[in-house]
């Protein structure tokens, strides 16, 4: 799996290259294989980690300017462009970490829809209650890798469909 970004906004391009340094990371995926178990999904954790690092995908992240301004949405990925994750450019005033974690989170998204006979989503786009999904969880894990240490709380992806974003 690797993520390519070709748009002219520096802190996107260095959240990508953290999010393809945690997408080389043994270490990244040592901790994912050693989680006990995602909430909705029908993968273990070995399953997920192997398939991140095994992936041919090539993510594409892609900014998009969200129609109303209070929009929380961080980002998007849309069924029909399963290889794309789409950033709110009103929503990139964060850290490094947060913006590497919402790309991870959305690159678990893109790998899951690949994926046969696999899921591990979490359903809707209300975060509560997610935290130990896959998306939420390894996201998390990215964040905390690159920061140094976990978040306070589990970071408001607010991943929705393209319809509202």
């Amino acid at each position: 799996m690797n993520v390519t970004f070709s748009a002219n906004n520096a802190n996107v391009r260095a959240a990508v290259d953290q999010a393809n340094i945690q997408l080389q990371n043994p270490a990244f995926f040592q901790r994912i294989r050693e989680h006990a178990g995602f909430d909705s999904s029908t993968a273990s954790p070995g399953q997920i980690a192997q398939l991140m690092a095994l992936s041919n995908v090539m993510v594409q992240v892609e900014l998009y300017t969200s129609r109303w301004p209070w929009s929380k949405a961080l980002a998007y990925e849309d069924h029909r462009f399963p290889s794309k994750v789409f950033l709110n450019s009103r929503r990139l005033d964060r850290s490094l970490a947060s913006i590497c974690a919402t790309i991870i989170h959305e690159c678990v998204h893109a790998l899951d829809a690949t994926e046969e006979g696999l899921r591990f989503g979490h359903g809707d786009n209300n975060p509560n209650g997610k935290e130990n999904t896959a998306p939420y969880w390894i996201g998390d894990l990215a964040f905390e890798m690159v920061h140094g240490s976990a978040p306070e709380f589990a970071q408001p992806f607010a991943d929705m469909d393209s319809e509202w974003a």
